[in-house]
């Protein structure tokens, strides 16, 4: 499980972007803004853990938490990873 928060700021800092800021809700909106995210949370655990990146469900409410579990190319129903977005989430 990988989680992340909209106003951490090691994302902030990766991203140019000031220590108030705040990145959008919502995986399409994320990685569709600022695709240098996709590359370096998602596309490594994919390519890790086998999973299918384009087999996965997205769940949650963009105003708190969101998160998408990725399946993996095995088929078998455990080999499941998840990533949390949380609102308001900091993090030096």
């Amino acid at each position: 499980m990988l989680i992340f928060g909209n106003q951490d700021g090691k994302i902030l800092s990766h991203l140019s972007l000031p220590s108030n800021a705040s990145i959008p809700m919502g995986f399409d909106s994320v990685y569709s803004k600022y695709p240098f995210l996709y590359k370096v949370q998602v596309d490594p655990y994919v390519r890790c853990f086998e999973l299918n990146n384009k087999n996965y469900k997205l769940l949650g409410d963009t105003s708190s938490v969101v998160y998408a579990n990725y399946y993996g190319l095995s088929g078998i129903a455990d080999n499941t990873f998840r990533i949390v977005e949380i609102k308001n989430l900091h993090r030096e």
